[in-house]
């Protein structure tokens, strides 16, 4: 996959890994804090499918334009739309595409769906876009003062590699580049994320006030989870339970998957992600567009 950019109608400089092919195209958005880079994996296990494939560092990410103001739901979601035109007028992809989310990214394809569900084949939801924040903390305040990004003054890009590699010993090497793309360095040698702390802020609220059940209530898109099997966060009993449920209001076809793994699922265990991506495609509930 490589790195292109394009302005957008609203002035936003956006950089995005693609991978030409044939449909239907696949369209994948990562986390908070996180970017493009960490679907290199998926996506050259993919492209050996013949996939057109595109990964996107959303605003105030990666290689993304980084400016002040909204970062609401509606804000992200215009953004990628007015980049899914722009790559369907210049021919790089085609529409029905499938999206794919990773955690933060599953909120941002859910809402893509609901308010343009004629440019969307599918969804495929990693670790993500399953639970109420507001069920784990009843308060805005409680939230951010758990989930409030680590600061890595004390790093250097190097010192910072060599941790990664000790704490996420079964990671494949690609990963690892998906993963320090989530940082910069400053000529003195200090590391801090590229997401600068206010905006990161700002996502998280988003992602507090959200209810999946309301998305799901409306939902007409095939859908599939993909969700990892761990307790760091919530209980795997719990994410199976939500995921149930959601899958029960909803009246679009689906599926769900586990594995046991990190949450970053799709940089872990990107031939897992591929085959079941694939598969669904082929002969799942994305075969019909």
């Amino acid at each position: 996959m490589q790195s292109q950019y394009r302005n957008l109608a609203n002035g936003l400089r956006v950089h995005f890994l693609y991978q030409q092919g044939v449909g239907p195209s696949i369209v994948m958005i990562h986390g908070l804090a996180s970017n493009a880079k960490m679907y290199r994996g998926v996506g050259q296990r993919l492209s050996a499918h013949g996939y057109s494939l595109c990964s996107v560092d959303q605003r105030g990410h990666g290689e993304t334009d980084k400016p002040d103001g909204s970062y609401d739901y509606d804000t992200f979601v215009q953004d990628l739309k007015e980049f899914l035109d722009l790559a369907v007028n210049e021919g790089l992809l085609t529409v029905p595409a499938v999206f794919v989310g990773q955690s933060f990214g599953c909120s941002v394809v859910e809402n893509y769906a609901l308010r343009y569900p004629s440019d969307v084949r599918g969804l495929v939801l990693i670790d993500g876009g399953f639970r109420a924040l507001k069920k784990d903390y009843p308060t805005w305040q409680e939230c951010e003062a758990k989930l409030s990004p680590p600061r890595f003054d004390n790093y250097t890009i190097s010192s910072l590699r060599q941790r990664l590699q000790e704490n996420l010993s079964d990671f494949p090497d690609s990963a690892f580049e998906g993963i320090l793309a989530n940082f910069k360095e400053s000529p003195e040698g200090n590391v801090s994320a590229r997401l600068e702390r206010s905006n990161h802020i700002k996502i998280l609220r988003e992602l507090w006030e959200q209810d999946p059940v309301e998305i799901f209530e409306k939902i007409s898109t095939p859908f599939i989870f993909i969700t990892a099997l761990n307790d760091e966060i919530v209980d795997s009993a719990t994410k199976r339970e939500e995921i149930r449920r959601l899958r029960e209001i909803s009246d679009a076809a689906s599926s769900a998957y586990w594995i046991a793994g990190h949450h970053d699922l799709h940089a872990q265990h990107p031939d897992y992600v591929a085959q079941i991506i694939h598969r669904e495609i082929e002969e799942g509930v994305f075969s019909t567009p």
